[in-house]
């Protein structure tokens, strides 16, 4: 899982046991959000970012991912696809509010139906987190 917050994203251990802190996000290894959403790395006198492939349909945490913070990742100029149907998922904008969004993905799925399972199923969760403003020192 994830923190992002403003344009950093801080990525969290692979796995938190129920209670488990973080001394301080400090500690935490980041990158750029935008990078991470585009897979962007660095190289040594430039940069390399991953084309999105309209046909990629396997890999369904990178789908939802992308969905979610579709503004985030550029939108249309990185997709090439048009997102009206689903841009309700998109919650890039909270960001701009100040705050921050825990994001994280399960193996298992979250709930079951019973609706037969022909295809396979992603399972991710957003937490949105109200970030106080710094304390003004006197």
């Amino acid at each position: 899982g994830v923190v992002i917050y403003g344009n950093w994203v801080y990525l969290l251990p692979t796995r938190l046991r129920a209670g488990q802190t973080i001394d301080s996000i400090d500690s935490l290894r980041q990158k750029n959000f935008r990078w991470h959403l585009t897979r962007r790395d660095a190289l040594e006198n430039a940069s390399r970012l991953e084309i999105w492939d309209v046909e990629m349909h396997s890999d369904l945490f990178r789908l939802t991912e992308v969905l979610m913070f579709e503004s985030s990742v550029g939108g249309r100029d990185y997709t090439g696809l048009s997102n009206r149907a689903l841009g309700g998922l998109d919650l890039s904008y909270l960001l701009s509010f100040g705050h921050a969004i825990l994001y994280g993905r399960f193996d298992e799925p979250i709930f079951q139906t019973d609706l037969p399972s022909e295809r396979p199923s992603a399972s991710a969760v957003r937490v949105v987190l109200p970030v106080a403003p710094p304390a003004v020192k006197k």
